[in-house]
């Protein structure tokens, strides 16, 4: 069975069946924000990631109800064919629903929310309602779910609604055009609107907001009336509010509503003059006064002492404030100073910290690249010095009499250790797969993921028949799983001594079994020539070594002719060799690959990888993928088995630690692996 838990973030609506059970269904998955086509594999079924309904544990029940969901596909534990599902409802997202109504303005949009004739489908979330003055753009304004309601297909806005925001958007910015009534904002943030729209009568809300704040607390406060009055008071607010002064001024006066406007503008401005005028002697007082100036400075005098003796406590106490606040202000400017001499320093201390960090980067990428200069001049000297002394040596080569010399090579098969009653038959590939992801999982305790994907690789590899560099541990335990559970035979073991015998290769040929393990692969001069002559072979060699480490010594072209593989990513324990045996049957349906895939993780660009190995490694990841059938692992699958090993083996960690850190779609338990090697740098 593949491990085929999927998760998405879905944009959904609520629906009932026929027997009441709700359903959410899924119309756009949500990726940074914005909707996308929902992702649909090529399976045959609408389970996992093909789900167009989906189960509801929590959130809105109301039919027709729009919102985001997060929701998560794993198999089920009776039958794994079928999924089993969990969604979240998430509240802090609110898509926005497009409707386009017969309309030819924006207030004729707003007219019909006002009167309820805002043709609409029942669906309940924030809604732009808007018109299209032209050809693929519209103008609306946005009403959040809890401002407007449906009833009878029409759309009618609250009374309590004074306001709109107003939005232009173009047709590129719609999701699902093609449905009418379930047309979205491609982006779940709205952003600023363009301006606001008012909603109903001016004056009729001033008028609503006076009345509401005249309440019977702040009456009694102010007036001290009884509660009977304040009836009798607000009853007046309500009738001069009601009534419009200019409309009465036009009436009593006959004349234009802008004539009668005009004329309380005059009177505003002659107020003083017009209002408490008892009379004429008043009016020649103020005359004399005004033009007499001993007169005026008399009553001006007057008029001050009287004001100043009546608001004697008024002023002693504005003074009182004045000097507090003075002095506040004072205690405030000598702390900004004191802070604002704290800052200088913490800045000074701060630039100094800044310019010791940026001294010991510099030292330190000096320091990584004279390490690196080190190891490549002792890996040229070691080769000089082979070079050198290569004439004193007994010389390998392809001449040397064929034989087994105890202490050149030692081979031995392993075929004939099973019954047929306790075999497996395979009638598939996918049978295959399954008998190796079973007993990698339990010989060598590997976590289900890492597995699943260990398995793909390794299976490619074979189909393939390219030859694999495990190191690390369990190198040679995992060469006899992949043989028990494709041939019911554990591999052969090619163990090589330290003097070069080439008539291996005859040998090898000759055996029956078709994996091939070899270990001890650095003795002296064999990895001069055996890789070579191995490619030829028509069985899959798997070159073991137990420590990553070592592997940083060799030439980088060995890696032309096997793939890397870093076990101790995967190997949980050594080992529980408790593995069921499996072959194929006579009518056995094998792989077939597909169009080959290219790579998606850029940094392979970067390392400088040769045409060879660059197309061993893409064909064997492409089989991979598809094996997997797990989309949202295919960079998981190109860091495990392609950028980790060849970055670590050949000493390029920045690559390695710029792809974890700058490189999306990657799994957050492969980058926690992947950091180890980061760290220990």
């Amino acid at each position: 069975m593949i491990d085929n838990e999927v998760s998405f973030t879905s944009l959904c609506y609520i629906t009932v069946d026929y027997e009441g059970r709700i359903w959410l269904n899924r119309l756009a998955d949500v990726e940074d924000d914005i909707l996308h086509t929902p992702f649909k594999s090529e399976r045959t079924d609408n389970y996992f990631e093909n789900r167009d309904r989906l189960y509801r544990n929590d959130g809105p029940t109301a039919l027709g109800t729009v919102g985001i969901w997060e929701w998560t596909a794993i198999p089920n534990r009776d039958n794994p064919t079928i999924d089993y599902v969990q969604s979240h409802y998430v509240k802090d997202y609110s898509p926005v629903r497009v409707v386009v109504l017969m309309a030819k303005s924006l207030d004729e949009v707003v007219e019909q929310l006002q009167n309820g004739t805002a043709r609409t489908q029942a669906y309940f979330c924030d809604t732009l309602f808007c018109y299209e003055p032209k050809w693929g753009q519209f103008a609306g304004v946005l009403c959040r779910a809890n401002e407007f309601n449906i009833s009878d297909r029409c759309a009618k806005l609250s009374e309590t609604v004074y306001s709109l925001p107003s939005y232009t958007i173009s047709s590129g910015d719609i999701y699902n055009w093609d449905d009418r009534n379930l047309r979205f904002l491609k982006t779940l943030q709205a952003g600023e609107p363009s301006g606001y729209v008012s909603i109903g009568n001016t004056n009729e809300v001033i008028r609503t907001l006076i009345l509401e704040r005249t309440t019977w607390p702040l009456f009694k406060e102010c007036i001290g009336a009884t509660k009977a009055e304040w009836k009798h008071c607000k009853l007046l607010l309500e009738k001069i509010c009601g009534e419009s002064l200019y409309d009465a001024i036009v009436q009593k006066l006959n004349c234009t509503l802008d004539q009668a406007k005009q004329a309380v503008d005059d009177f505003v401005n002659r107020a003083d003059v017009l209002i408490k005028v008892g009379d004429i002697d008043v009016n020649v007082l103020a005359e004399i006064a005004k033009n007499h100036d001993e007169l005026r400075e008399l009553c001006e005098k007057a008029v001050s002492v009287e004001w100043h003796n009546s608001h004697a406590a008024e002023i002693a106490k504005a003074e009182a404030e004045v000097s507090e606040m003075e002095e506040t202000i004072s205690i405030a400017k000598k702390q900004h100073s004191k802070i604002l001499a704290e800052i200088a320093t913490k800045q000074g201390e701060l630039d100094q910290l800044l310019a010791e960090i940026a001294q010991y980067e510099s030292i330190g990428k000096e320091t990584l690249v004279a390490v690196r200069q080190k190891i490549a001049d002792a890996q040229k000297d070691m080769a000089g010095f082979i070079a050198d002394i290569s004439v004193f040596l007994p010389q390998s080569n392809a001449t040397l009499p064929y034989g087994n010399p105890p202490a050149s090579w030692q081979y031995s098969g392993t075929s004939g250790q099973y019954s047929d009653e306790d075999i497996e038959l395979a009638e598939s590939w996918r049978n295959e797969y399954d008998a190796i992801y079973q007993n990698l999982s339990c010989a060598l305790g590997i976590e289900p993921d890492f597995c699943s994907m260990l398995t793909a690789f390794l299976y490619a590899t074979h189909i393939n028949n390219v030859p694999t560099l495990i190191a690390g541990p369990g190198g040679q335990d995992i060469a006899e799983v992949l043989s028990i559970s494709m041939y019911a035979n554990g591999a052969g073991q090619l163990t090589l001594g330290d003097e070069c015998d080439l008539s291996i290769v005859e040998r090898i040929s000759e055996a029956d079994d078709s994996i091939v393990s070899v270990q001890n692969m650095f003795g002296k001069g064999w990895t001069d020539a055996l890789p070579q002559k191995f490619t030829r072979l028509k069985k899959q060699i798997i070159w073991t070594h137990p420590y990553v480490e070592d592997m940083l010594i060799e030439p980088k072209g060995l890696y032309n002719y096997m793939l890397p593989v870093l076990s101790e990513c995967f190997i949980g324990s050594l080992p529980a060799l408790e593995t069921w045996p499996s072959k194929r049957t006579e009518k056995f349906q094998p792989y077939v690959s597909e169009e080959k895939q290219s790579l998606r993780i850029s940094a392979f660009k970067r390392l400088g990888l040769s045409k060879l190995l660059l197309g061993q490694l893409t064909r064997v990841l492409s089989d991979a993928k598809c094996i997997l059938e797990n989309p949202a692992k295919d960079k998981d699958l190109e860091l495990l088995f392609g950028v980790l090993p060849l970055c670590v083996l050949t000493g390029r960690l920045d690559v390695l630690k710029d792809v974890i850190e700058g490189e999306s779609g990657i799994s957050s338990s492969v980058k926690a692996e992947v950091a180890r090697y980061i760290e220990e740098e």
